[in-house]
């Protein structure tokens, strides 16, 4: 099992173990977007690595800090899931954004339309979070926040939103 891998951090990995961990690592329901921004950060660290997919790498300081952090946020992605959704009669999705030089996220709550919009989320339906692409780090914030808001709205656009009751969609960003 790849897991073992990273129950205790090691001295050295290769670029091939690292990217089969991250590879486990997807979050196609969009509910645990820490393990997807943690392989980002996998794949980052090992993808600067000169040498073939099965040299063996001894990491730097810098590398195992970062490893080590990475491994204590993952520690739950090895047990199965199942996350259940109470039927709370709210009427609107919430959807939450913003992005920084280094990475973007979101996250999309169930929400009622007569709520104080601070006390309006609860646990998040789903969320997303990503480090930017070397080329998209350059962008300008306006463009990485408008990123970040479109890529939410179109994940929320898949859904059958009025079978379920919801009324409308309330986009927050610290953009103007």
């Amino acid at each position: 099992s790849p897991w073992r891998l990273l129950e205790k951090l090691a001295p050295s990995y290769t670029k091939r173990q690292l990217f089969v961990v991250s590879g486990r690592l997807g979050d196609p329901l969009r509910r645990h977007p820490l393990w997807r921004y943690c392989a980002d950060v996998m794949r980052a660290v090992s993808g600067r690595w000169s040498g073939g997919w099965d040299d063996l790498h001894v990491l730097s300081a810098s590398e195992r800090r970062t490893l080590s952090i990475v491994l204590s946020k993952i520690q739950d992605a090895k047990e199965s899931h199942v996350h259940l959704l109470e039927d709370t009669g709210k009427s609107r999705l919430l959807v939450r954004g913003d992005a920084s030089c280094h990475g973007y996220g979101w996250l999309v709550f169930l929400s009622n339309v007569a709520e104080d919009v601070d006390s309006a989320a609860t646990a998040p339906l789903f969320c997303r979070a990503r480090l930017w692409r070397v080329t998209q780090q350059y962008w300008h914030i306006n463009r990485r926040e408008l990123f970040c808001s479109v890529e939410a709205l179109l994940c929320v656009g898949d859904l059958r939103l009025k079978e379920f009751g919801i009324e409308s969609v309330v986009l927050e960003s610290d953009s103007r």
